[in-house]
């Protein structure tokens, strides 16, 4: 919306209608700077608000690589203006995500064929990331393995028939 203000805005001025009100809010010439400078920082939540919003069925996997990628773009870097500094949010306020989140988030998105490789991720992460989730795997499977075993040994048992009343 502030891309289409600073861009619109020559036009807007042009127009003889709004020459003709005395009361039109206009931007100076050092609002419409910071304007166009805050279009750089915001644009990465541009990006991900037009993706979540195209995607038929946005998925889990999703989040933590679009999170980690909003968080880089917002990291104040020593050649932005203080206004701009302060927009963007500091580490100091970012809170922790939940443990128990944070895994579910970390687990889901390397299971998608999509974000496999976890960039996002240092290498210790991401192995032990994958280690985790070969023994939930070894682990769910010999579950199955003795449900099954325990459901062949209850067919081969002999079934008492119940009687019900009339």
């Amino acid at each position: 919306m502030l891309e289409h203000y600073v861009e619109q805005q020559p036009a807007v001025l042009m127009d003889e209608a709004v020459k003709a009100v005395k009361d039109v809010a206009i931007l100076t010439a050092s609002e419409l700077k910071l304007a166009e400078e805050l279009i750089q920082p915001l644009k990465p939540l541009k990006t991900i608000t037009a993706l979540m919003s195209t995607e038929t069925s946005p998925s889990v996997p999703m989040i933590l690589p679009l999170q980690k990628m909003l968080l880089k773009s917002m990291v104040p870097r020593h050649e932005d203006r203080a206004t701009i500094k302060e927009a963007k949010p500091s580490p100091k306020t970012r809170k922790e995500a939940d443990p128990d989140l944070k895994n579910y988030l970390q687990r889901a998105t390397a299971l998608h064929p999509r974000f496999k490789s976890l960039p996002f991720l240092d290498d210790a992460s991401c192995l032990q990331l994958y280690r985790d989730l070969t023994i939930k795997i070894l682990e769910h499977e010999q579950q199955g393995q003795c449900s099954e075993e325990g459901q062949a040994g209850r067919s081969t048992e002999p079934r008492k028939e119940s009687s019900s009343p009339p």
